[in-house]
């Protein structure tokens, strides 16, 4: 699942689903981010994403690398500023790594697809132990895109965990257009009740031919009680 180093967190608040063609509602079949490669789904707007799938979550802490000190426990600002990795993301049917220039800093995460059925990185977002959910509450995903070789459309989607760890339902998403500008893709979600954590896939689908590579940065979560 994982091509290159990349460990997996990040998750929101409700964009609403949006219909962009092929892309409708972010489901073209199977989800493009998992690695297995099983799941079918329903549309987004039924709630249901690429699926309730059940792919297993590794458990990874809302304040794992690429946090960069904010006081809030449930915050994080990922910016890629790594040696080659764009830890705390994984990849999925994708090669990413670090390049430069980035959005704000020296270096930005570049994803290149490896099969013709699309491709993407995801990021987990847990509790800090010995905690076991983050709190009811807003959640404000953000990461900031451009294209790298492809100019098509690219999903940022939000799913919430089960208790299993494993994804679950839909919980928001937002499509946009590349072009060779930096733009933000925002989710906003607000947990009526305390939750396992939540998944972000951000990834091209619907065919884009091999070694489709589109960059991001300046990943970050804002938690409001």
């Amino acid at each position: 699942m994982i091509v290159r180093a990349l460990a997996v967190l990040f998750a929101g608040c409700l964009v609403g689903a949006c219909s962009l063609g092929a892309l409708d509602g972010f489901s073209g079949g199977q989800d493009p981010v998992d690695a297995a490669a099983s799941e079918t789904g329903t549309s987004n707007e039924d709630g249901g994403g690429g699926g309730g799938g059940t792919d297993s979550a590794t458990p990874d802490d809302a304040g794992a690398s690429g946090d960069t000190g904010t006081t809030d426990p449930y915050n994080f600002s990922d910016g890629f500023e790594g040696s080659g990795s764009c830890t705390p993301w994984t990849s999925s049917r994708t090669n990413a790594e670090t390049v430069s220039p980035g959005r704000s800093g020296v270096s930005a995460c570049r994803a290149c697809t490896t099969e013709n059925n699309g491709g993407g990185i995801q990021r987990l977002v847990r509790p800090k132990p010995p905690a076991t959910t983050l709190p009811a509450g807003l959640y404000t995903f953000r990461v900031w895109v451009r294209d790298a070789t492809y100019t098509g459309t690219i999903a940022f989607e939000l799913y919430e965990l089960t208790a299993s760890l494993e994804k679950g339902p839909y919980r928001g998403g937002q499509p946009k257009v590349l072009t060779s500008t930096w733009a933000v893709q925002e989710i906003e979600y607000f947990a009526p009740n305390p939750v396992p954590g939540f998944r972000l896939d951000l990834y091209v689908d619907n065919g884009p031919p091999v070694n489709t590579c589109f960059s991001a940065d300046d990943a970050s979560l804002v938690y409001t009680p």
